[in-house]
């Protein structure tokens, strides 16, 4: 797959997740195996709180990387590198908190993309000439 076409899948899938988590967060919850944010009890809800804490703290050290990188002039390298950090951890991340048996499959279907997301901007990170 050409980089430019790997770019535009990610970035759809990334605005994507962004407008569901903004508008409507309740369907990631329920994609998730929970109920909708109101029914959830108050122990489990604190849980998942500072789990999409540590999520919304990743993708912020992928903007970190790419807004210091701009200082330097950033690149198609400095994308590429926050790209991959972001989702590799992210899928990882959410591999060990939620990978079990009663895991909904959209959410192993989650898991992968971000994986293999993660993955192709490492090998686009690697393969980019500076």
């Amino acid at each position: 797959m050409k980089k430019q076409t790997f770019l535009l899948l990610a970035s759809i899938y990334s605005a994507l997740i962004g407008i569901v988590l903004i508008f409507v967060p309740n369907v990631i919850f329920q994609a998730y195996g929970f109920p909708t944010i109101e029914a959830i009890p108050h122990e489990i809800l604190i849980g998942t709180a500072k789990d999409f804490m540590v999520y919304t703290g990743v993708n912020a050290l992928a903007l970190g990387i790419i807004y210091y990188q701009t200082i330097k002039g950033a690149n198609n390298k400095s994308v590429l590198l926050a790209g991959a950090i972001a989702l590799i951890v992210c899928g990882i991340y959410i591999i060990y908190k939620n990978g079990n048996a009663n895991t909904p499959i959209a959410a192993w279907i989650d898991m992968a993309i971000r994986l293999a997301g993660g993955l192709g901007f490492a090998y686009y990170y690697f393969t980019e000439k500076e």
